[in-house]
């Protein structure tokens, strides 16, 4: 299993997600509204995110790897550790704030994203491979 590959492909994607961040609150956010420009950057990065994923496989020659699934999954744990460990005690955000994102009925798509971070491995590799 690649962890260190895999991880390190998660911090950058960490670097960029948080670089979109900035632009939403500095560009999206004063025209759009803070939900409008939430929703365009997640859906923004979702692309950006896949094919930043199909390259580094490409490039580290893991199209194939059985362990795709679970690189998907091992991004979400991470990720999901990272949004409430960060969240709650460094920017010390209520948990109702962190939980809030999670609620598509009120137009808010970081489930989604998290779906398709945990999907874009296995569905990457099957895209490349032969």
């Amino acid at each position: 299993m690649p962890w260190l590959s895999a991880t390190g492909m998660w911090l950058a994607l960490c670097v960029l997600a948080v670089a979109g961040g900035a632009v939403r609150m500095k560009f999206l956010e004063p025209r759009l509204g803070e939900l409008r420009a939430h929703q365009a950057e997640t859906l923004a990065f979702i692309p950006v995110m896949f094919g930043l994923t199909c390259l580094w496989l490409r490039l580290a020659g893991l199209e194939e790897s059985p362990w795709l699934a679970e690189v998907g999954r091992y991004w979400l744990l991470l990720t999901v550790a990272f949004e409430f460990g960060f969240g709650l005690l460094v920017m010390r955000h209520p948990l109702r704030r962190l939980l809030a994102d999670y609620n598509l009925l009120r137009g808010r798509l970081w489930a989604v994203f998290l779906a398709a971070l945990t999907l874009s491995p296995p569905v990457a590799g099957r895209l490349l491979s032969p």
